[in-house]
């Protein structure tokens, strides 16, 4: 008999990283991307998968678009965040027993990662911060940096967020869509 059991948890590195990489919570880059929480966390612990189903006319699968979305946002492919070797994971949560000297050698290694991040990894996060907040305030109008406040700090809908300014919610999403190439731009993310 095994003395421990182990618990492995995948993760989609692709996302997470470059989630951390802009020092944001899941939450604030589901808001930015324009999807739920819900479906980004899904995405980035691999529980949900972003393909659908295969279309009839097509006989091909096809992206969601909520994955289009966040690719679009991080100005990558998004087989770029769902490389093939993510989609082929079917369960995200393993579990196996051990024994006691093999699981003490994986935790020793464990330990090495649940270090304190950096000095220079902190100064990195903190500097996109301050990137982003100078392209806004450099690069966006006023009425600009509203729609942005409204959708992503108050957490409002296209439909309020567009009435806030005068616009519908159709004008509201083409906006916010220039705003965040725009932002890009200001803040050399390249789009290949």
């Amino acid at each position: 008999m095994r003395e421990l059991e182990l618990t492995l948890k995948l993760r989609n590195n692709c996302l997470k990283s470059r989630r951390l990489a802009l020092g944001m919570t899941a939450k604030d880059m589901a808001k930015l991307c324009g999807v739920s929480h819900g479906v980004y966390c899904a995405y980035e612990t691999m529980k949900s998968i972003p393909i659908g189903r295969p279309n009839r006319i097509r006989k091909t699968d096809w992206w969601k678009p909520s994955a289009l979305a966040i690719a679009k946002f991080h100005g990558c492919s998004v087989t770029e965040l769902w490389p093939e070797v993510v989609l082929a994971v079917n369960k995200p949560v393993v579990v196996v027993e051990m024994e006691g000297e093999k699981a003490l050698a994986l935790a020793s290694m464990a330990l090495v990662r649940e270090l304190p991040p950096m000095p220079d990894d902190l100064l990195e996060s903190k500097e996109m911060k301050e990137s982003l907040q100078k392209a806004m305030s450099r690069c966006l109008s006023p009425r600009e940096r509203k729609l942005l406040d409204a959708r992503f700090v108050q957490e409002k809908t296209l439909t309020v967020s567009g009435k806030k300014i005068g616009v519908c919610s159709e004008r509201a999403r083409q906006m916010q869509e220039r705003i965040i190439e725009k932002l890009r731009k200001a803040m050399g993310v390249r789009c290949d």
